[in-house]
């Protein structure tokens, strides 16, 4: 699955408050209007890209092993 979404600033902090309550729950279980995300996570790594446009957070949330 690849989707990509603009947006607001309310949208944006709500979908990271969702994100860190799966994640300290253990388990990523997201869903939008046409898909569905689920499965436990092992660790995070998170990697930072700074350029003149902006910066870009990425987190990648690894399955159990």
């Amino acid at each position: 699955m690849e989707k990509e979404f603009n947006l607001s600033n309310e949208d944006a902090a709500e979908f990271l408050r969702d994100l860190a309550d799966s994640i300290e729950d253990g388990e990523v279980s997201l869903d939008g209007d046409d898909w569905k995300l689920y499965h436990e996570i092992s660790h995070v790594p998170m990697r930072i890209f700074n350029d003149e446009k902006g910066t870009e957070i990425g987190l990648k949330l690894l399955r159990e092993d």
